[in-house]
């Protein structure tokens, strides 16, 4: 079950109902389609896009000969990957599930995206997430995606409701919890991993900073 702080895919929900809410959502993001060699190298075959939205990241993996598995609380991106992937002739599975609460067995998967998402919530959301990403990772496994850095304009805006979590002023997401870490922050969340590379990367608007995270499960 969600917790109070797990609000945001009821914001989103809305948004990928619609051609505009969806059209910044449609591209593979570079970091994520760059990170692919790394995936390769370790052999990972069995992928799970968490928090996938409409699907562009686990289309691409889906497009790279992985076993792909798609999973958001929005049904209404799930069903938008869905068309998309019965249209392509790609077998994507899907699972409607929390990203503290995932649908697979332990030690099932040899790599998971989170790529924004863990941080709708506060710093327990985080370490739950992380937590739960490490139960269903074999060791070796690859754990990838961002969180919200410090550094973004929006750190200290709107209400704070949590230690470095505040409820968004603006966007699809607007007045849900999102939480913020510094590097070291990073560092500590990451328990069962070990960090492969970790930068602070500007995202579509200026000062949208956000940390672009690789780790593998020990």
């Amino acid at each position: 079950m969600s917790s109070k702080f797990e609000t945001a895919h009821e914001g989103w929900d809305a948004a990928w109902s619609t051609d505009k809410g969806r059209e910044n959502w449609i591209t593979p993001d570079p970091f994520v389609t760059g990170t692919m060699p790394v995936l390769k190298d370790r052999g990972c075959v069995a992928i799970a896009d968490v928090g996938c939205g409409v699907g562009r990241h686990a289309m691409y993996f889906a497009s790279q000969g992985m076993t792909v598995t798609g999973v958001d609380e929005s049904g209404t991106g799930l069903g938008f990957l869905e068309n998309e992937a019965e249209k392509a002739g790609y077998d994507i599975t899907t699972a409607k599930a929390s990203f503290t609460n995932l649908p697979f067995d332990d030690a099932s998967l040899d790599a998971i995206l989170s790529f924004n998402v863990i941080y709708h919530g506060n710093g327990d959301t985080v370490s739950r997430a992380i937590s739960e990403t490490r139960r269903c990772l074999r060791a070796g496994s690859i754990f990838f995606g961002t969180l919200l850095s410090k550094r973004n304009s929006d750190f200290q805006l709107g209400e704070e409701v949590d230690t470095d979590t505040f409820l968004r002023t603006h966007g699809f997401d607007e007045g849900h919890p999102h939480y913020y870490a510094n590097a070291s922050d990073v560092v500590r969340l990451m328990d069962g991993f070990e960090l492969l590379a970790l930068s602070d990367n500007v995202h579509r608007r200026p000062d949208s900073w956000h940390w672009h995270f690789v780790a593998e499960a020990v």
